[in-house]
């Protein structure tokens, strides 16, 4: 059985090599944990704060998380 590069304690176990479909389901979690109907979207907040071309239209950015969402969907 392959194990993931950390375990669920956060710790360093041993290295699997990233593929597209593991990427994507990464990806996808993370995604699903910032999009959708959310109190706070941490992911978008993060991208306005550290670049300055980002600093406006939040629904805009949360609109492209969104739609990389979708695409990754289809893919898969």
């Amino acid at each position: 059985m392959s194990k993931n590069l950390l375990d669920l304690s956060g710790k360093i176990d041993d290295f699997t090599f990233p593929t597209p479909t593991n990427t994507a389901k990464a990806l996808l979690e993370i995604l699903n944990r910032e999009t959708g109907g959310q109190d706070r979207y941490r992911l978008v907040e993060d991208m306005m704060e550290r670049n300055a071309s980002f600093k406006n239209d939040f629904d805009e950015k949360l609109q492209l998380l969104e739609e990389l969402k979708s695409g990754i969907l289809e893919r898969l």
